[in-house]
């Protein structure tokens, strides 16, 4: 059962760590929902929330209690890290 795990992180991290060109934010979105829901953290799959609403017309790409995840597409720039580092800290 372990080695499923480890078999299916390393699969999902993979997808996560190549950079397509077509890979929207969505997509991200839900590998990692994947990842939380069937990675082994114990976590049921009404834990893990898609874009819930936040205060300002704003959504949360991924929440799991009260940890947030803020996706992006491409890191590469620094201003988009920036920007997502300034979502998360007005979400708090």
């Amino acid at each position: 059962m372990l080695e499923d795990y480890e078999e299916f992180l390393e699969s999902e991290l993979q997808t996560l760590a190549t950079r397509t060109p077509w890979r929207t934010e969505a997509d991200i979105q839900s590998t990692i929902r994947d990842l939380l829901v069937h990675g082994g953290f114990d976590l049921g799959p009404e834990t893990v929330i898609l874009e819930k609403p936040a205060p300002n017309r704003r959504r949360l790409d991924v929440s799991v209690g009260a940890v947030i995840i803020e996706c992006k597409k491409n890191l590469e720039s620094v201003a988009t890290v920036r920007a997502g580092a300034k979502q998360l800290e007005e979400y708090l």
